[in-house]
């Protein structure tokens, strides 16, 4: 098992939250899972209300807290561009909105969709962006 492996159980166990069940890991208590790969961070599970929410890709990819059922399934960059780097954000009323990659990509409003490519955004409710091909 790997150290961080027997950590984050060293920390369920500590808190006595974790959960055991067939084919399930889980915790009793309202916080996010988070996994790495060689030192880099990956997936991300954080929970809300209702639907958990799922972050991959870059580690500065955000969700505003409160928003729930949100998706965003890779992307975003360090690479700087004005002096920032350039992660994918789901801010405002984004509930249940899906980024599905690329970079510097944002949703602003509810179930909005961005399906990737570069510096797009889904900014009205239910809203889908679609790279077209050159």
């Amino acid at each position: 098992m790997t150290r961080a492996a027997t950590a984050l159980i060293d920390r369920a166990l500590y808190f006595k939250t974790l959960v055991s069940r067939p084919n399930e890991f889980s915790f009793a208590v309202n916080v996010a899972l988070r996994f790495s790969v060689q030192g880099q961070p990956a997936p991300r599970l954080e929970p809300s209300g209702d639907t958990p929410n799922i972050i991959a890709g870059y580690s500065g990819n955000s969700v505003l807290p409160g928003l729930e059922g949100v998706r965003i399934a890779g992307g975003g960059t360090a690479i700087t561009f004005g002096g920032q780097s350039q992660p994918n954000e789901i801010l405002g009323n984004g509930y249940f909105a899906t980024i599905a990659g690329g970079y510097h990509n944002l949703v602003n409003y509810y179930a909005g969709v961005v399906g990737g490519g570069a510096v797009n955004s889904a900014n009205a409710g239910f809203s889908i962006h679609l790279e077209r091909p050159v």
